[in-house]
């Protein structure tokens, strides 16, 4: 199994914890499971961008910011600035644990599922775009 398939198996699974989370009361203990769950999918979603361009021959970045934004150039995602704040959002929990900024991961849960769901299909069919053109020597 080639790394990006391992990237992309966990952020499945990772995703579907996230959303699990979410489906509980919220209380503190809830509400830190999902930060917690939000900083590995994040972390994985910004890691399988960067290996599915690598894999396409791009010249890839560093920097998650830098990724988003060769990612919106290769059509894998809609829009960076929504995933700028999200690694805003993700340093603010991380290294400063705002109060705040943990609500905000909170509230922003839906939008980031769906921002997640649509990296997982773009990087499906970049896959799928790859291997056929593998197989047809193109």
């Amino acid at each position: 199994m080639k790394t990006t398939e391992i990237i992309q198996r966990d952020l499945k699974t990772m995703l579907s914890r996230f959303k699990e989370a979410l489906l509980k009361p919220k209380d503190m203990d809830s509400r830190d499971l999902v930060i917690k769950r939000f900083e590995i999918v994040y972390e994985l979603a910004w890691k399988l961008l960067r290996r599915v361009m690598m894999e396409a021959g791009i010249d890839v970045a560093v920097s998650p910011k830098q990724i988003f934004r060769q990612a919106y150039r290769a059509e894998l995602i809609s829009d960076p600035k929504v995933w700028f704040d999200f690694q805003k959002d993700r340093n603010y929990v991380v290294h400063l644990y705002l109060e705040a900024a943990a609500e905000n991961v909170y509230k922003k849960a839906k939008v980031f599922v769906a921002a997640v769901n649509e990296v997982l299909e773009n990087v499906e069919r970049e896959l799928r775009e790859d291997k056929v053109n593998g197989e047809l020597g193109e």
